[in-house]
């Protein structure tokens, strides 16, 4: 039922995603960013499920872009 909710964020959203996630396809995270309102999705190279810690670097280089 998550999916369908997602159309009720109104914040401004980034949704961060490790390219080589083992757990769950990058697929399925675009499917989810698509429903959210103006979301921006990303991928980390090199990374898995835990982009922040695997790619932390990268990470922030995104985060930071985002909120500026």
């Amino acid at each position: 039922s998550l999916k369908y909710r997602l159309n009720r964020i109104s914040a401004k959203t980034l949704m961060i995603w490790g390219a080589n996630d083992g757990l769950t396809k990058t697929s399925y995270g675009r499917a989810y960013a698509k429903r959210i309102p103006g979301c921006r999705f990303v991928t980390i190279p090199k990374a898995g499920h835990f982009p922040h810690i695997e790619q932390p670097d990268a990470f922030m280089k995104a985060v930071r872009g985002f909120i500026r």
